[in-house]
């Protein structure tokens, strides 16, 4: 399963170098229930991945609904709760070391 996790990551990481972004990375759903694949990505991809609530879809949606009706949205009071995944330094020089090889 964690080769699974990595291999979605690297995945990840070459694209987001292809199309040449940078910087903290935001995820929701899925995976992102799963502190140690949280943990996984973060490593791969070098940098923090901020993780949304599961709520955030849901949140994002009834945002739009409320700007189709010409009201201004508060985006603080959409904003879906969060936690930041920091990657830990030797777990992202050994996803460097795989990247490269």
């Amino acid at each position: 399963m964690r080769a699974l996790c990595e291999s979605v990551a690297y995945s990840a990481r070459h694209c987001m170098e292809t199309l040449g972004v940078t910087g903290t990375v935001t995820a929701c759903g899925g995976g992102t229930r799963s502190a140690e694949w949280a943990q996984v990505f973060a490593g791969v991809l070098g940098t923090d991945l901020v993780v949304c609530d599961a709520d955030a879809g849901i949140l994002g949606a009834a945002q739009v609904a409320w700007d189709s009706l010409g009201e201004p949205a508060d985006a603080e009071r959409w904003r879906a709760a969060r936690r930041t995944v920091t990657a830990e330094p030797s777990s992202a020089a050994y996803y460097e070391q795989g990247y490269a090889d």
